[in-house]
């Protein structure tokens, strides 16, 4: 919704702008221009076996017409150089199919579109190109919200990330990093009969620099504990 707001209804109305400006600057779509100097007088008569441009052909056509006028493209696509903005300067040099009622209107509505082109891209990237171009001299980050008054150590339900595998076949994850270090609080879990050691996987294989040996568990002393727990339950 707020893209739609911001972009796309701005967006819309740009380009209807944009369209409106270059359409009426074609207007009439005849494709026929008055030349500014004049090529030929006296054209108003009858010309015979005439054969005009899709080929076609006529016996006898009467032209009532005085002023010469000549073919031309009134695409803006077929304009030399640059066809933006709109304006009365997109018709041919030495040739012109507009009023000058059509010019200044044509003049005013390309302007215009122009103005709200260079503001919406003034208006929507303005401030993020400049942020940019400043990023690379100072820095720009600002804080956004409020302090919730929240620390990370009272809320029980958020761990830290401690490199870990879990596989379905073992009831505890087997961890891959020292952990004497960290809060046993902020792993996520914790095995009541069973040192983390036994659930590390950096002391499977002796390596250099290993901070310390893991540590032997009495076996005998650990199954006694785990059945005496037991037995008082019982």
């Amino acid at each position: 919704a707020r893209f739609s707001r911001r972009y796309f209804f701005s967006g819309s109305v740009l380009a209807f702008a944009l369209v409106s400006a270059y359409t009426w600057a074609q207007f009439p779509y005849d494709n026929v221009c008055d030349p500014d100097t004049p090529i030929f007088t006296n054209a108003a008569r009858e010309y015979f076996n005439v054969q005009f441009a899709n080929s076609s052909t006529a016996d006898v056509v009467t032209v009532s017409q005085d002023t010469p006028v000549v073919a031309c493209s009134q695409s803006w696509r077929e304009v030399s150089g640059f066809s933006f903005p709109p304006t009365k300067r997109i018709q041919p040099v030495g040739l012109s199919w507009m009023s000058d009622s059509q010019e200044t209107l044509t003049s005013v509505y390309g302007w215009t579109a122009t103005a709200l082109l260079v503001g919406f891209l003034v208006f929507f990237f303005g401030s993020s190109t400049i942020n940019f171009l400043l990023s690379w001299f100072r820095g720009i980050y600002h804080t956004s919200g409020q302090n919730q008054r929240i620390d990370f150590s009272t809320n029980l339900e958020i761990f830290a990330y401690v490199p870990q595998v879990k596989l379905k076949s073992l009831p505890f994850p087997l961890l891959a990093c020292n952990v004497d270090n960290i809060d046993k609080g902020l792993i996520g879990w914790n095995d009541p009969a069973h040192s983390y050691d036994v659930h590390n996987m950096i002391f499977d294989v002796p390596w250099q620099g290993m901070p310390r040996q893991k540590a032997v568990e009495n076996e005998a002393s650990t199954r006694g504990s785990v059945l005496g727990a037991e037995q008082e339950e019982v």
